[in-house]
């Protein structure tokens, strides 16, 4: 293939273009070609992947895009490694005694050793080639590595991926990985069973020998029409919302006071001090580090002077499904405490972007509550959310939605945006709730609150070891105006650091 190559020697792999930022249909097709994955690489498929499904109006895939295109990736590169491990170990990978005893020890050996394959990689010229392309019905994408397979490696992958291609829900895909020597095991069978999710055939992924190349094949129907492989339990879930309370009166009435034009701040104070639980939480949470307004409050009414109006709405809000959840549900506290971390750091962006104050408030209500549907899932599916989490983890994939829908039929941010519904709270908070996994989704008028909740949860996975940085959205860091990689990171160092010390400080 004649390709015109451009080196990014410092990132580690080739393109066929100079600028990934030129206009998309210049990018049909695109070629990459590498010798090992890393950080750049992933950072690129991720770029790449948000710009072709935004244009092809299927952002909405990218979970269980970037997961099978990253698995097929992975598995190229360890195919091309394999080579060298069973050459310096004086195997023949076609013989069928030695491949058994090479398989025994290579996986093992390729961790431990990673950097020392990479350079071997390009000292011996094995490499790795993905093509992006699009026409009008669908979205084409190859993974090739330059070492041909064997009829041994062929015969059992193929049973791999016929197997996994039958997979109906997520007990059967964990029942059923043990084997995943030929790096088609667990993640392809995730990746596989996330695209039927989405309405996309099992036929959508093939392998193919070509010669001394092996390829595999995956083509992405744009006319794909999202069916539920769990319908039943989905159903059970769902059911759940309907057993939620109403919100309290008591708060719909303040709420209602609040919002009459004639009321004073006496009247309302007086209302709220009737319930001495909730001004005891008012107090408390207008001093904390998402409210606090520069100085300790000290009694109800100079609460409410010094907050406002506005504010108190919010306040009440938060309170209100803070005291209905945490009375049903366990998980609750773990979630409202990271919520609130959230909002603090949304509170620190809205400042850097210069947001007055009445959507500032807006903002940290909405990241306060966006994960109220996750306090739902880990209630009801605390064992399989805490396994889908793990494999989101080391399978670098930008959310664990995909792995939701595959597995139980729902995901958390649609759980959010239903009980959002049945409370009746504002448009800034169901956008959150929704659209907090999937920002480039959101419409643009709600882009500063989604994209700040987004970027709030990432901060805390990534400095927290859960989350990969190359695999977020650049448009949104670029939103916010981060140019450098590691400057939001920074940014993220320095806010959490001032939220801890101010916990120190008020307890």
């Amino acid at each position: 293939m004649n390709i015109n190559w451009y080196h990014f020697e410092k990132e580690g792999y080739y393109l066929s273009v100079r600028n990934v930022n030129e206009r998309i249909e210049k990018l049909n097709p695109l070629y990459i070609r590498f010798t090992t994955l890393n950080k750049s690489v992933d950072k690129l498929i991720s770029v790449l992947l948000d710009r072709y499904l935004v244009y092809l109006d299927a952002i909405s895939l990218k979970e269980s895009v970037f997961s099978i295109l990253r698995e097929s990736a992975m598995n190229a590169v360890k195919a091309n490694s394999k080579r060298i491990f069973f050459a310096e170990n004086n195997l023949n990978i076609s013989n069928p005694d030695d491949y058994v005893r090479g398989m025994a020890n290579f996986k093992k050996e390729m961790i431990k050793d990673k950097e020392r394959y990479a350079a071997l990689l390009e000292k011996v010229k094995f490499h790795c080639l993905i093509t992006l392309a699009f026409n009008r019905t669908s979205f084409l994408m190859r993974v090739s590595n330059n070492a041909p397979i064997i009829p041994e490696e062929l015969k059992r992958v193929e049973n791999r991926i016929g197997k996994s291609k039958e997979y109906n829900d997520l007990g059967e895909v964990f029942a059923d990985h043990a084997d995943d020597s030929e790096g088609a095991g667990l993640g392809l069978a995730m990746s596989l069973l996330m695209l039927k999710n989405e309405g996309i055939a099992a036929d959508s992924y093939k392998l193919k020998a070509e010669g001394g190349i092996t390829s595999a094949y995956i083509k992405i129907p744009l006319d794909y029409k999202h069916r539920n492989v769990s319908y039943q339990r989905t159903v059970e879930i769902i059911a759940e919302i309907d057993k939620l309370p109403t919100f309290p009166e008591n708060l719909n009435q303040i709420m209602s006071l609040i919002n009459k034009p004639d009321s004073s701040i006496q009247q309302i104070t007086e209302q709220v001090g009737r319930d001495v639980s909730l001004s005891t939480n008012i107090l408390k949470l207008a001093n904390s580090a998402s409210f606090a307004q520069g100085r300790k409050v000290e009694t109800l009414e100079d609460a409410i002077k010094l907050i406002g109006l506005s504010e108190l709405n919010n306040i009440l809000l938060s309170l209100g499904t803070k005291k209905i959840l945490e009375e049903r549900y366990k998980e609750f506290e773990h979630i409202w405490e990271m919520s609130s971390l959230s909002a603090y750091i949304c509170r620190r962006l809205g400042e850097r972007m210069g947001w007055k104050k009445t959507f500032l408030t807006n903002l940290v209500c909405a990241a306060l509550l966006h994960n109220i549907g996750l306090v739902l899932l880990l209630s009801l599916e605390g064992e399989t959310i805490e396994k889908l989490t793990d494999i989101s983890g080391k399978k670098l994939l930008p959310s664990t939605l995909g792995l939701e829908e595959a597995a139980l039929g729902i995901t958390h941010t649609s759980l959010g945006g239903m009980i959002c519904e049945k409370w009746n709270f504002s448009d800034t908070i169901k956008v959150a709730a929704e659209y907090h996994h999937r920002p480039l989704m959101a419409k643009k008028e709600s882009r500063d609150v989604v994209f700040a909740v987004y970027l709030s949860d990432w901060i805390i996975e990534c400095l927290d070891g859960k989350a990969d940085p190359a695999a977020i959205h650049w448009e949104v860091l670029q939103h916010f105006g981060f140019k450098k990689d590691e400057e939001w990171l920074e940014f993220g160092k320095k806010v959490i650091e001032e939220y801890k010390a101010f916990q120190k400080y008020s307890t």
